[in-house]
């Protein structure tokens, strides 16, 4: 029987495929396939046999449990969706891109690199994500961090394409992450004169800080969406 980490592939490449945004969720490893070269930060030169075997493996559960019997191995000689899938990947970011990740504790490895997540104390005193990027084989990582887990991505996606870091793209991505940064704690800032202003029942003051508070917030998160707009439109 199909783990329901498997099936959850399926359904998300499925959608790939039939052009539709797939909803977001942490990607399972299918396979990782690349090249020893450290010069050459693409890894993924096209599915190998392996890649045919385990999408393979994972539509062969899935049919003994659904009945659909049309899934079978690329081997067999017959037009089926591995053989579907392989072909769309030479072409198809997006499921290139699923075919090469696997998660791990904290991080994710996409094709020659590799996001990780880190916990850091904030302006408040509280702890707050950030995420770095870090290349597979050299382990040598990129010197900005980021908040936003799409500008994390958008980096990847534009490296394991050939891009280099002074890609006009990488440097926009950078551009709004020091924006959202300055935004963010702006806002924390107001919430913690809110805070102060509220244990000394001053009414006035904390009408002030909360109309400074959420303008700041929404600042941030318009930039955000900015930042996810340019993922997800690459």
């Amino acid at each position: 029987m199909p783990t329901p980490q498997e099936v959850a592939e399926i359904k998300r490449l499925s959608a790939i495929l039939e052009g539709k945004r797939p909803e977001p969720t942490e990607l399972t490893h299918i396979s990782n396939t690349g090249t020893s070269n450290p010069d050459d930060i693409f890894l993924q030169k096209g599915p190998t046999r392996e890649d045919n075997k385990a999408m393979a493996k994972i539509l062969s559960k899935f049919s003994k449990t659904t009945g659909i019997t049309k899934f079978s191995t690329v081997d067999d000689g017959a037009t089926n969706v591995v053989s579907n899938l392989i072909e769309t990947a030479q072409i198809d970011r997006e499921l290139r891109e699923a075919l090469i990740t696997k998660k791990e504790n904290n991080a994710v490895k996409i094709g020659a690199w590799k996001i990780k997540k880190h916990l850091r104390e904030n302006v408040i005193g509280k702890d707050e994500t950030i995420y770095r990027v870090s290349n597979v084989t050299t382990n040598q990582a990129i010197k900005a961090s980021f908040l936003v887990l799409e500008s994390a991505r958008t980096v990847v996606k534009l490296l394991n394409q050939g891009a280099e870091v002074s890609h006009p793209t990488i440097k926009k991505i950078a551009e709004l992450e020091l924006t959202y940064r300055k935004q963010r704690q702006k806002a924390l800032e107001e919430r913690r004169s809110w805070h102060r202003a509220k244990k000394l029942n001053d009414e006035f003051k904390k009408d002030l800080y909360e109309a400074k508070f959420d303008a700041a917030k929404s600042r941030a998160l318009l930039t955000r969406e900015q930042i996810r707009n340019i993922y997800y439109t690459l």
